[in-house]
């Protein structure tokens, strides 16, 4: 029996769209210079990195080929056991895209080096442990301490605070990327809120085969981010310099702080100790680059590069969590304040992620305020008999 013409006219346009589809795809991998991701959604944490990576991955932001190996668990790091070895105190770090630094090799970064530094001294050995991905928000890293790395029994965990982006990170309000969330509920309680199921399976498909999804995703969200420019100059998650907070910063400070707070009873719960390290952006060392902000930020904004630091410490008095802010140690080794000069850079190309002193010099900051402000010193021996 033939096929009904208006049957037959579909599928020609699918077959045509499917072969489309395909064409593009080839052509994707074959000329394409955007690097295929190394990320992936994870219905237990949100994101994480794919499983068990070794290969040899070019950088753009450090203009050169990095190592990227990951664990069976999805970080950026050595493999794990599950029991903790006798006589090692761990420690699990959380933070985005400044602790997982993809753009370095493993040996450089701050998790690293902050293991290098706990273990030269006498006494019991550290294991620091890289749960930092690229994008997380803070109530991401919440919902990842609870589901995996408490099975590790960390003895201390740094939660890492992106002063540029982890407040709008944390909004559904001020971002719109997919990812896991918390929320307060009328009652007060926080919620988690996931990816909805269907969306995330089909991103989660996309995003392991098809290299072209990659790729437009990444053109699509540089064309908007100029769109933005043009009619916005000023980047809304800058905004989070402005003293004159708008409702929806207002909401976002209230929903970091609450988590924060949740973060603390969870840790606590469990025999360990929660500490909030911020992490600045380039802009708050370099008086050059936040002067440009405020002059895209126009009138009527109130910019103060100092005023996330203002906030996180607040939210950590208030909460009883060990705060230490990044910046002073970071504007001392860059005296002058203006990234035209090179040699004070800490941060790549100026004004991207840590390079490597940056990386440096946060994990000795890091180390010499633990064993100022722990009592007793967490890199000095103690007893753990109430673990």
């Amino acid at each position: 029996m033939p096929l009904d013409p208006r049957v037959r006219t579909s599928i020609g346009w699918l077959a045509t769209l499917v072969s489309m589809l395909l064409v593009l795809e080839i052509c994707t991998r074959s000329f394409s210079s955007i690097p295929e991701s190394v990320i992936e959604r994870d219905e237990l944490i949100g994101v994480r990195f794919k499983r068990s990576l070794d290969l040899q991955r070019y950088d753009a932001e450090s203009d050169r080929v990095v190592p990227l190996k990951t664990n069976t668990q999805g970080f950026r790091d050595e493999e794990w056991t599950r029991d903790k070895p006798p006589g090692i105190r761990r420690v699990a770090v959380f933070g985005d895209s400044f602790i997982a630094a993809n753009a370095l090799p493993r040996e450089q970064i701050l998790v690293s080096r902050l293991e290098r530094l706990l273990n030269r001294s006498k006494g019991p050995r550290h294991q620091v442990m890289n749960f930092g991905v690229g994008g997380s928000s803070t109530g991401q890293q919440l919902v990842a301490y609870r589901k995996l790395a408490l099975e590790y029994d960390p003895d201390l965990v740094i939660v890492c605070f992106g002063n540029s982006s982890d407040v709008t990170d944390n909004s559904s309000e001020l971002s719109s990327n997919p990812i896991l969330r918390c929320q307060i509920e009328a009652d007060g309680q926080l919620k988690t809120v996931a990816v909805a199921t269907a969306q995330h399976r089909g991103s989660q498909l996309l995003n392991r085969y098809s290299r072209f999804y990659d790729w437009q995703k990444t053109v699509v969200n540089r064309f908007v981010k100029q769109l933005r420019r043009g009619v916005q100059p000023l980047e809304l998650r800058h905004r989070v310099y402005d003293a004159h907070l708008d409702s929806r910063f207002e909401r976002a400070w209230k929903l970091t702080e609450r988590i924060l707070m949740q973060f603390r009873a969870e840790v606590s719960s469990n025999g360990a100790r929660l500490v909030v390290v911020s992490i600045p952006a380039s802009s708050q060392i370099y008086r050059d680059q936040f002067e440009r902000l405020r002059e895209q930020a126009g009138t009527g904004s109130q910019m103060e590069d100092d005023f996330p630091d203002q906030q996180l410490a607040t939210i950590c008095r208030r909460s009883r969590i060990p705060y230490l802010s990044l910046l002073p140690s970071f504007r001392a080794a860059a005296p002058d304040r203006d990234s035209r000069i090179v040699r004070q850079w800490l941060f790549l190309g100026g004004a991207g992620h840590f390079n490597k002193d940056g990386h440096d010099l946060a994990a000795a900051a890091i180390i010499k305020w633990l064993d100022r402000s722990l009592q007793p010193p967490f890199s000095e021996d103690s007893s753990d008999s109430s673990r």
